[in-house]
């Protein structure tokens, strides 16, 4: 399923706002403990589209189109219902994000002490994002990822699992990170990379911290994110990680430790606008 995006039509009255089917995708699974089930997720999205913001106004808004995994997605969501809640600067089109994600895509792990394998349809996740990009050339495009990255992996060429932190591993990410900024950087006049908040699976079913849960291992990830941002002059970075990680509550906004739920990722959205703004290089939009 994908949230629709706003275009606009002409009739002999007026120009109408119409949903196309072709923004943010939306997995065929539930995400884990979290209340965006998919029974409930129709429904938001409806209330998130209420309202749309008159047609004149759409043609000046940055348009944004969100990349990454399952947390991405539901980042996404929350953003649509902000520019559907009042007169935003910006509009949601197509992106890429799907549960099951991960930069080092396709690639074995270890997640909640299970082994599994990221999903199948995010092998070629990054001929996915260059078809979106595009499809909808946006002014920004945001990146958010680090619900997988934290897990052990099975590297290519590797007998043994390894994470962030082992120097391996970190030169793996690095280069997968370049990749997928310059993927984007290819269609996108902005690229902006969110940092990770910290992960409570453990905390968040009442067990002891899994590895993948280690803060150290997130805030690697978030010095890889930023050195990259860093050395490359088009990227831009959102410190997400500053605004979550110091809530009084982490399961507040992420009841099952990863995944925004429905008020969450509205919240988010409402914090993360004017930085989107910033990044894309214009406070009003236009």
């Amino acid at each position: 399923r994908r949230v629709p995006r706003w275009v606009l039509i002409g009739t002999p009255a007026a120009l109408v706002l119409i949903a196309l089917s072709a923004s943010v995708v939306i997995p065929p699974s539930s995400a884990q403990q979290n209340n965006l089930s998919l029974s409930d997720r129709p429904e938001q999205l409806a209330k998130a589209l209420e309202g749309p913001p008159a047609a004149a106004n759409v043609l000046k808004r940055k348009k944004v189109a969100v990349f990454g995994d399952s947390t991405a997605l539901s980042m996404a969501l929350g953003l649509i219902h902000v520019q559907g809640d009042r007169d935003a600067g910006y509009v949601v089109i197509e992106g890429y994000s799907d549960l099951g994600c991960s930069i080092m895509s396709p690639v074995p792990l270890i997640s909640s002490g299970a082994k599994t394998t990221t999903a199948r349809l995010c092998d070629t996740f990054l001929d996915e994002w260059t078809k979106a990009a595009t499809r909808g050339h946006p002014d920004i495009a945001l990146v958010l990822i680090g619900g997988w990255e934290t897990c052990d992996m099975l590297l290519p060429g590797n007998d043994e699992f390894t994470s962030l932190g082992h120097p391996e591993h970190d030169t793996a990410v690095r280069e997968r990170l370049v990749k997928a900024a310059e993927t984007l950087e290819a269609e996108v006049p902005v690229v902006a990379f969110l940092t990770s908040p910290y992960i409570y699976r453990g905390k968040a079913s009442g067990h002891e911290p899994y590895p993948e849960d280690s803060p150290a291992r997130m805030d690697r990830l978030n010095e890889l994110i930023t050195d990259v941002v860093r050395s490359d002059r088009r990227l831009r970075l959102i410190n997400l990680a500053s605004y979550l990680n110091n809530l009084p509550d982490p399961l507040s906004l992420r009841p099952d430790g990863v995944h925004l739920s429905d008020d969450g990722a509205i919240d988010t959205a409402y914090w993360l606008e004017p930085r989107i703004l910033d990044a894309a290089g214009d406070r009003g939009g236009g």
